[in-house]
Formats: C-alpha cells, sequence, structure tokens
C-alpha cells in the first residue's frame, strides 16, 4: 500500500481539472510550417507583410513572427462553436514596437466560415477587438511577452468562430499559445447589467419596452427569472408584449440555455414616484441581476391662452384709451396658482370689461383648485393720455414650473390734419405777352388721414407736382399711406396769354372731413409802356437819386414797389398827396397802385 500511494499521488497530479475543454485553435503555438507557413491558419493578404518562425517564444519552441509592411498583416483560422456556450479566448503576444499602434485581434462570430458576422454587444464586440477596444491596440510594452484572456458567448446563429490576428503599419508582432476553449465552469450570462430610462406620465403607462438577453451553460438547473414588483417582462415585443407569471423559468438542455431575448417595461398604472429593483436570475448556486430604473413622473405644468400677442390697439391723440382687446387663460397639473403680471407702462389690464373696466397695476394671482384653473378672460387696453407714438410692451403670467408671455403693441396717432409751408404767395407777374410768370411753391403734408387729399388750382393760376419739367394740371390728388403724406412741394405760376390785369384768387386743398385750406395767390400782366417821371391821371412820378416820389396820392391809398422780376420789395399806405419810397440806385422797378403801374427807372 505504501508503494501505491505515491503513484496515486502522481496520477492525480497529472490529471486535468481545469474547467476549459480542448483547445479548438489548430496549431495554436506555431510549431507545425510548411512552405514557410503556419500550418492550419490563413493569410488574408500575403502581399502585405511576411511571417517567419521565431525562436522567441512563450510555448512550445517557437513562435510566428509577423511584419506588416501594409495597412496591416492578418492571419486567421476558423474554429466550430455551439450557440449559448462560452467560451474562453486566449494568446500572447512580444512587440518589438514601432508606435504603439501594433498589434490587435479581430475575431468574429459568423454563420458560416466566410459567411454573415454575428451582431453582438458592444461589450462583447470590444473584448474581440483586444483589450484596447474598438479604436486602441494592445499595450506598447516593448519585448515583453504579455498575455490577452476574454471570455465571450457564441450568439444564436453563429456556428464558427474566426479567430483572427493582426500586425499593423510597418510594426512587427511574434505570435504564440493561441487558444479557444469551451468554459465549462456553469455561468449565467446577461447582456446588461442595468437598464434605466423607463418613463411615463400618470395614465399613460406602461413605459416603452427595453430588452436583455441571458443564456447560460453547464448548467445543473434551469435559469429563473424574478422581476421587481414595478415591472413586467415578456418574451414577446411591442404590441404583443404579454406579462409572464413572476417569478418563471427558463429550462436548461444538456446544460444549455442558448441565448433568449427578454423584454421588460414599467407598468401601467403607477403614481408619480421612481421605481427601482432588480431582475434576480438564478440557477442553483449561481445568480445574477440587472438593476432596473424608471420614474412615473408627474405631468408638466402647463398654461394654456387663447394668443400669445395682442396688437391694433390705437386711438388719435388726446381721445383715448383705445378700444379693448381680451385673451382667456387656464391652467392644468398645477401645485400653485397662476401670477398675472400687468405691463409695465402704457397699457392697462383688468378682469372687467367696459364701463367696468377698473385696471389692475400690480400682479395678483388666480388661484388653482385640483390642480387646474378654469377659463378666464383677462381685458387689455391702451391707456389714455399717451403721446403720439408707437408703443410695446407685454403681460407675464407664471407659476410653478411654467411661464408664458402675451406681447402687446398699440399706437397713438396725430390728430388728423393738412399741414401747409405758406397761406399765401405774391408777386406772381410778367409783361403782357411774355407769361407764364416765374415759378414759386409751397408744401403739403397730412397725417391721420382717412381720405385722400386733393388740391385745385383757380382759373387763372396752374400747377404741377415737378418743377422741372413744369407739368401744369388741374387738381392734384395724394393718396396717404398709412394715413400719412409726406411733406411734399407744389409748384405755382401765373398762366400765360392774360390779359392786363391784377389777380387775387386761391388753391383749394380739401380732404374728406376736413375743413378746407387756402393758399392766397397775388400777381398781375403788366403794360410794357414806360412811364418814367409821368404823370397818369391824378399821380405824378419823379426820381431823386435814390427816391421815387409820387404825387397826387390820397389818404389811405396803397402805394407798392416791386422788382422787375414781379417780386413785392415795399408796401406803402400814403398819409396824404406825397409818398417818397427808397430804392437801390440802377435798377429798374414797378410802381403799382390798386389801379395802375409804372415803370420806373432809378
Amino acid at each position: 500500500m505504501k508503494r501505491l500511494l505515491p503513484i496515486l499521488l502522481f496520477v492525480l497530479a497529472c490529471f486535468n481539472f481545469s474547467t476549459h475543454a480542448q483547445n479548438l485553435v489548430a496549431n495554436p503555438s506555431f510549431e507545425t510550417w510548411a512552405s514557410g507557413r503556419p500550418s492550419s491558419w490563413t493569410i488574408t493578404t500575403a502581399a502585405n507583410g511576411t511571417v517567419a518562425q521565431d525562436t522567441t517564444h512563450n510555448d512550445g519552441t517557437k513562435s510566428c513572427k509577423m511584419f506588416a509592411s501594409g495597412n496591416y498583416h492578418e492571419m486567421y483560422q476558423y474554429v466550430t462553436v455551439t450557440p449559448g456556450k462560452t467560451y474562453t479566448l486566449s494568446l500572447s503576444y512580444y512587440i518589438y514596437g514601432v508606435d504603439g499602434t501594433d498589434a490587435r485581434i479581430w475575431c468574429n462570430f459568423k454563420t458560416a466560415a466566410n459567411g454573415l458576422n454575428i451582431p453582438l454587444s458592444l461589450a462583447d464586440s470590444l473584448l474581440l477587438r483586444g483589450p484596447g477596444g474598438a479604436t486602441m491596440f494592445f499595450n506598447n510594452i516593448k519585448n515583453l511577452w504579455q498575455t490577452y484572456t476574454c471570455n465571450v458567448v457564441a450568439p444564436v446563429g453563429s456556428t464558427v468562430f474566426r479567430f483572427a490576428i493582426r500586425t499593423y503599419k510597418a510594426g512587427t508582432v511574434s505570435w504564440d499559445k493561441c487558444s479557444f476553449t469551451e468554459n465549462l465552469t456553469p455561468v449565467i450570462n446577461k447582456s446588461v447589467s442595468s437598464l434605466a430610462g423607463f418613463a411615463y406620465t400618470p395614465g399613460a403607462g406602461p413605459s416603452a419596452q427595453q430588452s436583455f438577453t441571458i443564456s447560460g451553460s453547464n448548467l445543473s438547473n434551469s435559469i429563473t427569472v424574478n422581476a421587481p414588483a414595478n415591472y413586467e417582462v415578456s418574451t414577446n415585443s411591442g404590441t404583443s408584449f404579454v406579462a409572464l407569471a413572476n417569478p418563471f423559468t427558463i429550462s436548461q438542455s444538456g446544460g444549455l440555455v442558448s441565448p433568449f431575448t427578454l423584454y421588460v417595461r414599467l407598468k401601467a398604472g403607477l403614481a408619480a414616484n421612481t421605481y427601482t429593483g432588480n431582475i434576480n436570475l438564478t440557477s442553483g448556486s449561481l445568480a445574477q441581476t440587472i438593476a432596473l430604473s424608471g420614474t412615473v413622473a408627474a405631468p408638466p405644468a402647463t398654461i394654456t391662452t387663447s394668443t400669445t400677442a395682442l396688437s391694433g390697439f390705437t386711438y388719435i391723440q388726446g381721445s383715448g384709451p383705445a378700444t379693448e382687446k381680451t385673451f382667456t387663460l387656464s391652467g392644468s397639473n398645477l401645485t400653485s396658482g397662476i401670477i398675472v403680471t400687468p405691463p409695465a407702462s402704457d397699457f392697462e389690464i383688468s378682469t372687467s370689461s367696459g364701463t367696468l373696466f377698473s385696471p389692475l397695476t400690480s400682479p395678483f394671482t388666480i388661484s388653482q383648485s385640483g390642480g387646474s384653473v378654469a377659463t378666464t378672460t383677462i381685458y387689455v387696453r391702451l391707456k389714455a393720455g399717451l403721446p403720439a407714438g408707437s408703443s410695446a410692451d407685454s403681460i407675464t403670467l407664471s407659476t410653478t414650473g411654467a411661464t408664458k408671455t402675451i406681447t402687446l403693441n398699440g399706437t397713438v396717432t396725430e390728430p388728423a390734419g393738412i399741414s401747409l409751408s405758406a397761406a399765401s404767395l405774391a408777386g406772381f407777374s410778367y409783361y403782357i405777352g411774355a407769361g407764364p410768370s416765374a415759378i414759386q411753391s409751397f408744401t403739403v403734408s397730412g397725417t391721420s388721414l382717412n381720405s385722400s387729399v386733393a388740391i385745385t388750382p383757380p382759373a387763372d393760376f396752374e400747377i404741377s407736382d415737378t418743377e422741372s419739367p413744369f407739368a401744369a394740371t388741374g387738381m392734384i390728388l395724394f393718396v396717404p399711406s398709412n394715413g400719412i403724406i409726406a411733406s411734399t412741394p407744389i409748384y405755382v405760376r401765373l398762366k400765360s396769354g392774360l390779359p392786363v390785369n391784377v389777380y387775387n384768387e386761391n388753391i383749394s386743398i380739401t380732404s374728406t372731413g376736413l375743413t378746407t385750406q387756402t393758399v392766397s395767390l397775388n400777381g398781375n400782366v403788366l403794360l410794357t409802356t414806360e412811364t418814367p417821371e409821368t404823370s397818369v391821371s391824378n399821380l405824378r412820378l419823379y426820381t431823386s437819386g435814390s427816391d421815387i416820389i409820387v404825387l397826387g396820392t390820397v389818404k389811405d391809398e396803397v402805394v407798392s414797389l416791386y422788382s422787375i422780376t414781379g417780386l413785392r420789395l415795399q408796401t406803402i399806405k400814403s398819409q396824404g398827396e406825397r409818398i417818397e419810397i427808397t430804392a437801390q440806385p440802377g435798377a429798374v422797378y414797378l410802381v403799382r397802385t390798386a389801379t395802375k403801374t409804372f415803370k420806373v427807372i432809378l
């Protein structure tokens, strides 16, 4: 018996108690080569680099040194897998080093050799790219053997696993001890560790569903799924969602539970609150949890108004206030009343209309009942007593969690009226046969007009809205824009072809509803006869230096002095029979009384 004990201990020591099965990778340590390539391995594109035996090794006597001359150089082989089983991937690598982007693996589960890739969770996808994940490379530790190991679950639909190693961008890496084995340790696999964001408002549940996948391998018992009280789980999605009994069981077969998708949602009918809990997955002594978090949120406070803007308030200066306008407000899901803040300056509000309108100048609250404010009418008007111009302001409506603004716009207009730059124009003249007279002008403008403005000339004068050329017309009609006529010149002259006479007439300016205004015109057509120092009837004219002396006038007779162009220079009322008029020597003048006109040269 003493002799058998050492033998038994030796046998027990040599027996494989590992929880991993046989390595599925052929020629895993690159001990076998043929034609300069490792047996059982396929090179993707030979032109992208070289492979060679390397005596630097981490297992056996050799390794595979791979140099990349292109973007990357790759070797791979396919191994057979069973969906739902857990596999352990392991390999060793030795980086000779270039820039830290030298080594990576690029592995996939596929429907068949050279078939389609099977979608994986992000976590599993990153595991099959190496310790650096999707965008990073193996640690840039040079001249030292390192080992990478990970566990992955074969997804539904997979039949093979593509085991691929890559060397990148002029890098040199030795690969050794590649392994892909079924993990015989009993395990429950889950695609996520937590699910969050389940949400709805009261009366709108259940929440949108989310999904997760579970599987198991080397199990002795089925997997029991137990959801927390406020959640429900189904094997169906969307409108086919039917809550399963809680808990429920997924049976194992031969120790295997193939990948199995479940859908979970927050139950309908819950009160506003936050709901957390765990989905518990158990199989015998094995246990996994998936944390759940969701919220049934109270609906947001809402202020509803019939409009967001009131405009068109208007009145003529001195006749305010403007006619009132209204809007309605209401509220729902409120925890406090609605505060109404009146406009700050030119507008006023009230909860009453017409003669009962009582301006509210301070913020006031419309109380809520049961979370609601019933439809309430607010009356608004533009204040009286404002100067002409535009006004803008706003009304603010606020409650806990909500605010709304009603913008206001109005205008106070100037009183309707027509403005003239001159009430009279005089001095229109020409010698008989030499007309028309020189042009003079005045301007016309209007505000708050409701109709057009007509400018009508008298019989012996003509008007135009252009000076050059003077386009004589009868009546000129101006149409206001928004009640306004901008200041516009009107050009006037005494018509040609008139007989010798004095012409005192009026231009008429009219608009519906307004008092007619006039511009008086004074002109004459002169004789061409020169009468210096001449007596006409009882009048006699003399010149003396810079004086023109008129004799023979009667008391209060008016004598006027004009320039030869018709501009009136002086008007004198006689106090007796003699008038002296002082003028600039060296010029030609016209001296005119009520019945006679004289030409005088000084």
